[in-house]
């Protein structure tokens, strides 16, 4: 593959899947080696695709629309558009001089994008990509320790765990591999699933953002019972069976539509 095509191919994977890549996919999914997957990157960073962040990149959101080339309509429907609406309505929670504690995934990452607006925040987080996202504000940030992971783009282990303890948040947004009603949320990392069980005992209000498609599925590693999260942010793709019985639970649910939500509440 040309090195245009193998980039053009690499835009298409950032904007159907949240507007995050890791430079592991891209050497993986290629064939190629980590050298020639920075180069890529830096390729599409010099015209202003995307940012570069540590073990990966990020899409630049104010240039992405006007990227020529074409998309399965479908996947962008059920992809960005919809986690970028989950973060607009998400961000509307949040109040002026609150503590806010963002932990990390790719629609965690849309709130952080819509908290720019906010003079005065103090911000807690554990993921590379809502660093970087937000390094040029005037918030205070602080950044919660442990071992890298280049694949999830965080930090994880001991070291958070220990310094969640000795911290409280306003709102904390969190994000999940799956969300079941009997087993709760869960993730695909047990240390990401250690910290987010200590976030809940540290927040005054705990709110899921998430896509619909992660409701009624199971991820590797349970955590956190369903009934811990105050208020649950997610796209019209909600089931009804689900929104009623997370509305029996006590949880408020809040519906974020996008321009191709396909039904409304």
């Amino acid at each position: 593959m040309l090195a245009k095509d193998r980039r053009n191919e690499i835009l298409k994977t950032l904007r159907a899947n949240g507007g995050m890549i890791k430079m592991t996919e891209i050497i993986s999914q290629y064939g190629v080696s980590h050298e020639t997957a920075r180069r890529d990157i830096e390729a599409l960073q010099d015209k202003g695709y995307v940012k570069r962040i540590f073990g990966g990149a990020l899409l630049n959101t104010d240039k992405s629309m006007s990227i020529d080339f074409s998309l399965d309509q479908e996947t962008f429907e059920n992809g960005m558009e919809e986690r970028q609406a989950i973060g607009r309505e998400a961000a509307k929670l949040v109040r002026e001089g609150e503590t806010v504690l963002l932990a990390n995934g790719t629609t965690v990452l849309e709130v952080a994008r819509n908290l720019k607006e906010f003079h005065n925040l103090t911000i807690i987080t554990n993921s590379l990509p809502v660093i970087n996202e937000l390094i040029g504000t005037n918030f205070d940030i602080f950044v919660l320790g442990g071992k890298i992971d280049n694949n999830e783009l965080n930090m994880s282990g001991y070291l958070g765990v220990q310094a969640m303890k000795s911290i409280y948040v306003d709102k904390a947004f969190i994000g999940a591999g799956g969300v079941t009603v009997e087993q709760g949320i869960s993730d695909y990392s047990l240390t990401d699933a250690s910290l987010r069980n200590e976030v809940v005992e540290h927040a005054s209000s705990v709110i899921l953002v998430t896509h619909s498609e992660k409701f009624g599925n199971n991820a590797f590693a349970l955590g956190i019972p369903l009934k811990t999260v105050d208020t649950i942010v997610t796209d019209s793709g909600l089931s009804e069976e689900y929104r009623t019985r997370i509305s029996e639970m006590g949880i408020n649910i809040v519906i974020a539509k996008s321009g191709y939500a396909k039904d409304s509440l």
